[in-house]
């Protein structure tokens, strides 16, 4: 898979149910492959939650999750797959990450 950006948005006024998050994450990319082992993904040692995938027409675009704490500058975002390795992105945390 291929992550060509990642953003990351402050969860200011959450519903009730999403109050347990402080941050949602985007990656965009392609090359994500729709198979029964769920895609995960780190920020720093920090596993994003709720994972989902963005669809676009016939192939999934990107992924979003959610973060329980704001990550520390320079924590390096990882993605792979429950049943193999995580593989560092070129993405770290930063607030000019932060779209909201």
């Amino acid at each position: 898979m291929f992550i060509e950006q990642v953003e990351f948005e402050n969860l200011s006024n959450p519903p009730p149910q999403f109050q347990r998050w402080k941050m949602r994450v985007v990656l965009h990319g392609d090359g994500f492959d729709d198979r029964a082992a769920p895609i995960q993904v780190t920020v720093g040692e920090q596993n994003v939650e709720m994972i989902v995938p963005m669809v676009l027409e016939n192939s999934i675009g990107g992924i979003q999750g959610f973060l329980v704490e704001v990550p520390q500058d320079g924590d390096v975002v990882s993605v792979g797959y429950a049943d193999g390795p995580l593989f560092p992105t070129d993405f770290q945390f930063s607030n000019d990450l932060v779209v909201a």
